[in-house]
């Protein structure tokens, strides 16, 4: 029996108005062809999923499914999508033209019935068509819940991410569908696509997640070395590379990186790597079920007379700042799902934030500092943090690793966190120290003990619904200790606001705007730009929010949280002092001020 991919280069015809109308080529889109041979009948693979941009040649592959199936492997066929009206907008503008050109309409047959024998070509429906050996239904998602009395040997999820949650008396649609083809076990092909929407209730995602996890890998044609093509590595960095000028994108510039050699991949060179003997699709899922594929594909891979690597970048340019426009590239270009209610900010935005010092620099304008500190079991991790202005704007002076043990707090690297701050609280005003005390509680608490300016701390993600940023507690561990409970999810709130503002075009910068040491290299702003605070769901509801790491590392970040909850206590104290009611900002200020004169 013939495959898909050879059935559809032998008998296809792509209507005028298609990007490359007339007879069908594996070569013009080669990462189809595997799919297709999954969906043969020849193939063991029950079930594909495919994530997807848009204008990719899915829809068409969904078509050479049903082509093939109604001229050499006849059976009952399930098509669904999200409205009736697009299931009957599919059929008349791209199955119809399908079976009429392929020469397929010839075979569909008469169905009528006596209610209904004045009625013509009832073979021949819209939503329902019958052929030798098969019939054909196209359905909404709400109307396919009607069909559980009708076994399918094919379903098509066309779409599927704008599936409801759940049909009413009835639960997941794609569960409903897929009972469907129960009848056909070990025959059946459950063919799953669409562009993915909300991370958190994607059916798309979800089922990519369930399959092999695919991805497509090609030659570099400089090195040869093989690679998928990723709008974003593992570590965030852009892979797609190009110049800006006057906020425009200069196009040749445009390029993509090997991750090997580092050559320097452009658009055209897809006539040479996008090909049928190049294209490879490696699993990442080893733990799926043989008979599972699932694939995921971006708009990197469109071939040459579709997008380009140089209107992507354009549009990825007009898309950041723009929570609605990014979220269209993301899911639209990249077929990645959209996490949505993230508060999460892109590297550029805080690499910008560099300016002309180098850090161990006090700047002129810092009055004074607080030091936030991350213990771990070889090291300790400090950033020391300035603040001043009128703007109350901070500037990270220095972030620094204190190499080991932290068994002993008289020892390794409390030593020499200790000798650092005496040698050095001076030079830069360092007024209070928060050190973390959840990991090693008893040697930080013991640290602590013997001075007003080291201040152990515990972070607790939310206190008093919110209201509070920090409280103070006596440690259950080591009793009679004190230490600060530390609201980490509001400050690190406070943090991403500060993170994402951009000075003004008269050059003044507003409240609050974090400066760094021009010589922090990536890696410090990728642990600073390591969480992000996602949506929790349950029955595709949003229960509450937490912050979850998107990074390894997100050691940069808690010093600066601490650091941060340091000058408020700091605050609070000199206050306290006053015998203040309230911590009063200006009057802390003014105090502090006083005494370092």
């Amino acid at each position: 029996m013939v495959s898909i991919p050879d059935w559809a280069e032998a008998n296809r015809i792509l209507p005028d108005g298609s990007p490359f109308p007339g007879m069908w080529r594996n070569a013009k889109t080669p990462f189809l062809v595997e799919p297709m041979e999954c969906l043969s009948p020849q193939s063991p693979v029950t079930h594909v999923a495919i994530m997807k941009c848009v204008q990719m040649g899915l829809t068409a592959v969904a078509e050479n499914l049903i082509g093939h199936t109604i001229d050499v492997n006849p059976g009952p066929i399930l098509y669904t999508t999200a409205t009736k009206e697009l299931a009957e907008d599919w059929s008349s503008n791209r199955l119809d033209p399908l079976l009429s050109l392929c020469g397929l309409d010839r075979k569909l047959q008469n169905d009528a019935t006596s209610l209904d024998r004045q009625r013509k070509d009832k073979g021949d429906r819209k939503l329902s068509k019958k052929f030798p050996g098969g019939f054909f239904r196209a359905a909404s998602y709400q109307a396919a819940a009607l069909l559980r009395s009708t076994s399918f040997r094919l379903v098509l999820l066309d779409e599927i991410d704008a599936a409801p949650l759940s049909v009413k008396n009835e639960g997941d649609p794609k569960s409903i569908a897929e009972a469907r083809t129960s009848a056909y076990e070990g025959r059946k092909k459950v063919f799953m696509f669409s562009t993915p929407l909300v991370k958190q209730t994607s059916k798309i995602y979800a089922a990519f997640l369930e399959g092999d996890q695919r991805y497509c890998h090609i030659p570099c044609p400089f090195c040869g070395a093989r690679q998928k093509l990723q709008w974003r590595n593992e570590e965030l960095e852009h892979n797609l590379r190009y110049e800006v000028v006057d906020g425009q994108v200069v196009e040749d510039s445009v390029y993509y990186e090997c991750r090997h050699c580092h050559g320097k991949m452009k658009n055209y060179h897809k006539e040479i790597f996008l090909t049928l003997e190049n294209i490879e699709w490696i699993p990442e899922n080893p733990k799926a079920p043989e008979w599972y594929r699932s694939y995921s594909i971006n708009a990197l891979y469109a071939p040459p007379g579709m997008v380009t690597w140089e209107k992507l970048a354009v549009e990825w340019e007009k898309a950041k700042g723009d929570n609605d426009k990014l979220k269209t590239f993301i899911n639209l270009r990249l077929g990645e799902p959209w996490v949505e209610g993230s508060e999460y900010v892109d590297d550029e935005d805080v690499l910008a934030k560099r300016m002309e010092y180098v850090s161990g620099e006090m700047p002129d304008p810092v009055e004074f500092t607080t030091m936030g500190c991350d213990v771990h079991a070889d090291n300790i991790q400090a950033e020391i943090v300035g603040f001043g202005g009128d703007n109350s704007h901070s500037w990270s002076v220095n972030y620094l690793t204190f190499e080991g043990s932290t068994l002993d707090p008289f020892s390794g690297a409390f030593f020499k966190l200790r000798k650092f701050i005496e040698n050095n609280h001076k030079k830069y005003k360092i007024k209070m120290v928060f050190i973390d005390a959840g990991y090693s509680t008893s040697n930080v608490l013991t640290f602590c003990a013997r001075s007003r300016k080291i201040i152990p701390c515990m972070g607790e993600g939310i206190i008093d619904k919110g209201r509070s940023y920090f409280k103070e507690r006596i440690s259950k561990k080591e009793l009679g200790k004190r230490f600060i409970g530390v609201a980490t999810d509001s400050y690190k709130q406070k943090l991403m606001h500060l993170f994402k503002l951009s000075h003004s075009v008269d050059g003044e910068f507003p409240f609050g705007y974090p400066f760094f040491p021009v010589n922090y290299d990536i890696k410090y702003f990728r642990s600073l730009n390591s969480e992000a605070k996602q949506p929790v769901l349950s029955a595709g509801r949003v229960v509450k929010y937490q912050w979850v790491k998107i990074r390894e590392h997100n050691h940069a970040l808690d010093c600066r949280v601490y650091a941060f909850c340091a000058k408020d206590f700091l605050f609070k104290m000199v206050c306290d002092a006053l015998e203040l009611e309230e911590v009063d900002e200006a009057i802390a200020w003014k105090a502090i001020r006083k005494g370092s004169q």
